[in-house]
């Protein structure tokens, strides 16, 4: 098949007066760019590179492919995630990625929190601040964890994103507002933390769950290199047979009523106590073969990096077959 592979493209990003801190963390380096074109290419498709920009739907209209395979993150804005499948959808190509309703469900995290907390999934207490004026009034008891509400790859995440006073959450959450944009608060959890792959579409199957290591750092920009793994990933993590068995299966729920397809990431931290909680779906998971946590899970379940992205590619394919056309 015409496979184009869409992607943001690091090594020409310039930053502008506009874009928020830390632009550029959830963008892959070149290096996993080309092992995807690559890995597609050994399984027998027709591999073009298109970066997301202003004359993305020109290339695609030039190439025709048969399908999208969507790594882009977009720039800015909360829309960010959605351009491309909403662009595939529109002039009739296959895309890999979920479709534009559910990349913006998933990138705003409270609003992801409070789906799951209407479907019985425990999340940790919190709030979203939209506006400064949020922040005089009441806030959830310290300590807490002050972060974006709408970005990924711990943009604007830090060590005093962990936040042991009210004054100090408010100084981070202002900060926050100011680079930007929304900010979550939400009740700190110490505990250890997990993550649960999903690959597939109306039925997805799940990869082992991993546990994320940090050595008691804090999981930030700084440990999310591009050129090695800081964190650990332990994979199949050492967890009880029940407690992986809710994670998957609260998982698959999430994964149904947001509507996600072909690829998914779901975050889970422990409190104290053990007892975890979903903070996060990412339905662009990084796919690099180098320092993915997605690859390695896919891998400890017996799928190789070029076999996953080829199976990535035939979902989209066949989903195009069975869902609205509208």
């Amino acid at each position: 098949m015409k496979v184009a592979l869409v992607h943001d493209d690091l090594a020409r990003l310039v930053s502008r007066p506009d874009d928020p801190l830390d632009i550029g963390s959830e963008w892959e380096d070149e290096r996993t760019v080309a092992g995807q074109a690559e890995a597609l290419r050994a399984a027998g498709h027709e591999v073009t590179r298109i970066s997301h920009g202003p004359d993305l739907i020109a290339k695609l209209e030039a190439f025709r492919p048969d399908c999208v395979f969507n790594i882009a993150e977009g720039r800015r804005g909360k829309d960010r995630e959605s351009i491309v499948p909403a662009v595939c959808r529109q002039m009739g190509f296959a895309c890999t990625s979920s479709d534009a309703a559910a990349m913006a469900l998933t990138l705003d995290k409270g609003l992801s929190k409070a789906l799951a907390r209407s479907l019985g999934i425990p999340t940790p207490d919190g709030m979203v601040v939209r506006r400064p004026g949020d922040l005089e009034g009441p806030l959830p008891s310290p300590p807490l964890f002050v972060k974006p509400n709408g970005e990924g790859s711990s943009m604007g995440i830090r060590p005093e994103s962990v936040a042991r006073t009210l004054e100090d959450a408010r100084e981070t959450a202002r900060r926050l507002l100011d680079a930007i944009g929304p900010v979550l608060l939400e009740t700190f959890l110490p505990g250890p933390e997990y993550t649960v792959g999903l690959l597939g579409n109306e039925d997805p199957e799940a990869f082992p769950v991993a546990e994320i290591r940090t050595g008691g750092r804090v999981y930030d920009k700084s440990m999310k290199s591009k050129d090695r793994m800081e964190e650990e990933v332990v994979c199949p993590a050492d967890l009880d047979p029940e407690t992986a068995t809710r994670l998957v299966d609260w998982s698959r729920t999430l994964w149904r009523e947001m509507g996600l397809s072909g690829m998914a990431r779901f975050d889970f931290k422990c409190d104290r106590n053990g007892r975890p909680a979903f903070l996060e779906a990412n339905p662009l998971p990084g796919m690099s073969r180098f320092y993915s946590v997605y690859t390695l899970q896919a891998a400890a379940h017996g799928i190789g990096y070029e076999r996953l992205l080829a199976r990535i590619v035939d979902l989209a394919v066949r989903r195009t077959e069975t869902e609205f056309s509208w």
